[in-house]
């Protein structure tokens, strides 16, 4: 039993030299042909009359371990014969139907068998029944006790990843399946007591970057973090991304700053040998430019900005790195792609520098389907720069002419694959490491292209190649092209009435909800449920906003797929447009769940919670809103935080939150980004404090008390322009620092504000007369203190200066407001003035 263990663990890890078993030997080499003509696997094949094998077949096949082993290694060959024939080429030395169903009538009856949550697959893929049977079989050996079952469940976890990758859009019922099988549970199985091995780190070193690689494939891009980082330990991996000085062009004469990769692994990898070099490796590309070098030259200057244990390596000449810090790096390439928007220049320069610290590695050290990934990942983003656009297109096509539709479907004899298409195992290798890339995902980038360049001709030759009638329609759509696009889809639609899909997009080139309502009647179509509910909160002129159906639509398609994000956002907008405040609760819970730094979901979330009298969890809530909020620099989640904060006398909080809120708004609004509300309680509190001093006079304050001091006394005065209350503000805290000359002075620039306006209305004029008696107290109360400068008094002029005020004030207001209130208080003030 101990042998079957390590045998299927070498298998997970492709060992190209499994120990003892013929049929693992086979796999390990990639003659997945020999373990399908194995007498068992024929057995199997033969009673597919059933289109099926349950547990109660497997049962009967199953008497020892070495029966279930058999049946793994079976359905190991099925699952990669799938890959081989449309993931990563060569075209397969035998016809799998011959093999598996001779009376087969045609290629693709089983496609109905990979739908999955109303998502449908790719229906030119060859031969579909190898990948349906491997999830079969896999699946009813994953639920079958014994010492190998953690091995069917790791590897129907990857034939999963597999079939969520060929389907037109995201299956919550994978995504649950794949990490219910793909766990740590699972690894710990595998492992038992020997966990310091060797062979143990490498499988654990694999379960983490499989993990990674399956988030990363459904769009939760952050929480792949934590498994890349524990690889990278795992491999002893160095890598920083850092700025060196570099010349790109032949004639360039001083060096600029540009962006590298530094990497190497723990151990460097040694150059294959002749024997094992792929001779059919994809070429990259030279860029053939009578200007640009064809990589950048780097000088070894600015190694102080390097971490220390990758100083010395030479940037224009780095060492090889191990395969699996390769697939660890365009995982961390492929997951900052999908979160960043595109076209990025900046991040478009990071993500170059990734690949091409892979691509410039020293030749025949880095794996074939490494290598070809890396090069689809530089094209990719070239075809988007002004001077590499024709080198990245170029290399798509191609990428797309080696390993694209054109050699899908047909097999080739064996001598001819050898020859041209080199060594299966190095293709497979670590496949299961990096994201799933179909050949016609590939064509359909090399379309997408075409639309680009406006080359809507050559994109629709590609289309129609792969008869992707949706695409072609929505190809027409895009440049406003509506009565053919809808031609084309009516005509798909005529011959195929049953396509969910098409229903779905005839709908939303029309913008006619019947479509959408046919395409969830016929199949369950999440997506024409999320258009539905966009339809009612969104709706075209003529029809009336419904925010219940809104929320009815929403709730059938997070039913079905409930992975969505952006249906759980509008879900719950709904339900606070409603006041529904529980299902409102729900859906931002699962908005965040999906995606943890979504500053608008928290925040909203927190609204949801206010309304349901929990504020100790709405506050929480903004806590984590305002933590994404200081990059979309959103102001109105801070806002939302301070009031939170201050019903929960959480003042440290509400401080740090008007601060951030004036550093949003300031240089833009002025005083208007100042809370004058919060920052009056933050006044009222440290004024109800003692201002301490030390022995030598200095101030002697807390973290708190500094902080509300600088905001108050240097912070507002810079921003106020035209409100006089901030300045009142300013003038308490100056008494509370027992610095009366500097009260005295706010409440000056206070009065000058107000006085501005006076004869704007009778509002203003009491508050110009209130804010003149609180100047006459502060001349009053502050003029014949001690000033500034030891032996002199604050205003020695004060009873002159407080006559002045009251005098120049009746006579700016006694045209309009003579017989006021206002004017009476005032001549009171005058009175009180006349007797100091």
């Amino acid at each position: 039993m101990a042998d079957l263990r390590k045998v299927h663990s070498k298998l997970l890890l492709a060992d190209a030299n499994p120990e003892s078993l013929d049929y693992a030997g086979d796999l390990a080499k990639g003659d997945y042909d020999k373990v399908l003509s194995l007498p068992e696997s024929q057995a199997l094949f033969a009673s597919i009359t059933e289109r099926s094998w349950r547990a109660a077949d497997l049962q009967a096949r199953v008497s020892t371990e070495e029966d279930y082993s058999k049946l793994i290694a079976i359905a190991i060959a099925l699952l990669h014969s799938y890959i081989q024939a449309n993931v990563t080429g060569p075209a397969l030395t035998f016809d799998p139907f011959k093999v598996i169903l001779p009376n087969a009538e045609k290629d693709q009856f089983l496609l109905p068998e990979l739908e999955k949550d109303g998502e449908t697959p790719f229906s030119l893929m060859s031969y579909p029944h190898l990948l349906v049977f491997a999830l079969i079989l896999l699946k009813e050996l994953s639920g079958k006790e014994g010492p190998l079952q953690p091995f069917a469940k790791w590897w129907y976890a990857r034939a999963l990843v597999i079939h969520q990758s060929i389907l037109s859009g995201e299956s919550a019922s994978i995504y649950e399946e794949i990490f219910s099988y793909l766990s740590l549970a699972t690894v710990n199985a595998i492992v038992g007591s020997d966990v310091n091995s060797e062979e143990s780190k490498q499988l654990f070193l694999r379960y983490k970057l499989e993990a990674a690689r399956a988030k990363i494939l459904y769009g939760y891009e952050h929480k792949a973090d934590p498994d890349l980082e524990t690889a990278q330990k795992l491999s002893g991996f160095e890598w920083v991304l850092t700025g060196l000085r570099g010349k790109r062009t032949k004639f360039q004469q001083t060096s600029t700053s540009q962006l590298i990769v530094i990497a190497k692994s723990k151990e460097d990898k040694t150059v294959d040998t002749p024997e094992e070099v792929d001779e059919a490796v994809p070429s990259a590309m030279q860029l053939n430019s009578d200007l640009l070098l064809e990589k950048t030259d780097f000088s070894e200057d600015g190694e102080s900005q390097i971490p220390e244990e990758l100083r010395g390596v030479d940037p224009n000449n780095q060492p090889a790195l191990q395969d699996i810090d390769v697939a660890n790096l365009l995982l961390r390439e492929a997951k900052i792609r999908q979160s960043t928007p595109l076209k990025n220049v900046l991040v478009e320069e990071e993500l170059t520098a990734m690949v091409n610290r892979i691509i410039n590695s020293p030749p025949s050290t880095v794996n074939w389907c490494l290598f070809s990934r890396a090069l689809w990942d530089r094209s990719v983003l070239e075809a988007y720069s002004v001077k590499h656009a024709e080198r990245g297109t170029l290399q798509i096509q191609s990428l797309v002419e080696e390993l694209g539709q054109a050699n899908v479907s047909r097999y080739l004899p064996q001598s001819d694959v050898e020859q041209k298409h080199g060594n299966v195992s190095r293709r497979m290798a670590f496949i299961h490491q990096l994201l799933p890339l179909p050949k016609w995902q590939m064509d359909v980038k090399l379309a997408e292209r075409y639309m680009e360049f406006g080359a809507l001709k050559s994109a629709l030759e590609v289309y129609e190649r792969l008869e992707m009638p949706n695409e072609i329609s929505l190809c027409y759509a895009a440049v406003g092209d509506e009565t053919t696009a809808k031609k084309v889809i009516n005509e798909h639609l005529e011959k195929h009435p049953k396509d969910s899909r098409a229903w779905s997009i005839l709908g939303d080139i029309t913008n006619d909800p019947q479509y959408w309502e046919k395409a969830w009647e016929i199949g369950r179509y999440a997506p024409a449920k999320r258009s539905l509910g966009n339809y009612y909160f969104s709706p075209p002129k003529g029809v009336e906003r419904n925010l219940d159906l809104v929320i009815k639509h929403l709730n059938d398609s997070l039913h079905v797929n409930p992975l969505h994000a952006h249906a759980w956002f509008m879900y719950g907008v709904a339900g606070l447009q409603t006041g529904q405040w529980e299902l409102a609760a729900e859906a931002f819970t699962r908005c965040v769940a999906i995606d943890e730094d979504d500053p608008k979901a928290w925040s909203n979330l927190s609204t949801a919670l206010l309304k349901l009298n929990k504020k100790k969890e709405a506050f929480n809530a903004l806590k984590q809103a305002v933590k994404g909020s200081q990059d979309t620099r959103d102001w109105r989640i801070w806002t939302n935080f301070i009031t939170v904060a201050a019903d929960l006398n959480e003042w440290n909080d509400v401080l740090r939150g008007v601060n951030i809120i004036i550093d949003i708004r300031g240089k833009k609004d002025g005083e208007a980004a100042i809370d004058i509300d919060m920052v009056e309680r933050l006044v009222q509190l440290v004024v109800g404090t003692e201002y301490k001093v030390d022995e030598e006079g200095n101030a002697n304050l807390d973290h708190f008390q500094k902080s509300v001091m600088k905001l108050v006394t240097v912070t507002i005065p810079a921003l106020i322009t035209s409100d006089c209350r901030l300045w009142k503000l300013v003038a308490r805290v100056y008494v509370w620092q027992k610095k009366p000359w500097a009260a005295l002075e706010s409440y000056e620039k206070g009065y000058r504000i107000i006085i501005q306006h006076v004869e704007v209305d009778e509002k203003t004029w009491n508050e110009a007369v209130d804010f003149c008696g609180d100047l006459i107290d502060a001349y009053i109360n502050f003029g014949p203190q001690e000033g500034r400068i030891e032996g002199s008094v604050v205003c020695p002029d004060w009873k002159f200066k407080a006559r002045t005020t009251v005098r120049s004030l009746m006579g700016k207001g006694k045209t309009l407001w003579e017989g006021t209130n206002g004017w009476e208080k005032l001549q009171q003030i005058k009175e009180e003035v006349a007797q100091a």
